[in-house]
């Protein structure tokens, strides 16, 4: 079975994590959109092994709001929707 890392923004479910793919929520735009992309990255890494694990809500909250206040690319371009 293919391990699963729901991601959550506002109390909502907006991304699903596995096999190194996020599915994210296409009704997420602006910061929204930035943040629960850096959050499925964490779990991304943590997944790889790049970061230590657990994945938990909380450690992907802090993660995105500093890689987002550094310019991250979650907030560029590069992420387009295609």
């Amino acid at each position: 079975m293919v391990p699963i890392q729901p991601i959550e923004h506002d109390g909502h479910v907006v991304a699903l994590v596995a096999r190194g793919r996020a599915l994210i929520s296409e009704e997420l735009a602006g910061g929204a959109l930035a943040l629960v992309r850096a959050k499925c990255l964490y779990a991304l890494e943590v997944r790889a092994g790049e970061r230590p694990g657990p994945h938990s809500d909380e450690a992907a909250e802090s993660y995105a709001q500093r890689a987002l206040a550094h310019g991250h690319p979650a907030r560029s371009r590069a992420w387009q929707r295609r």
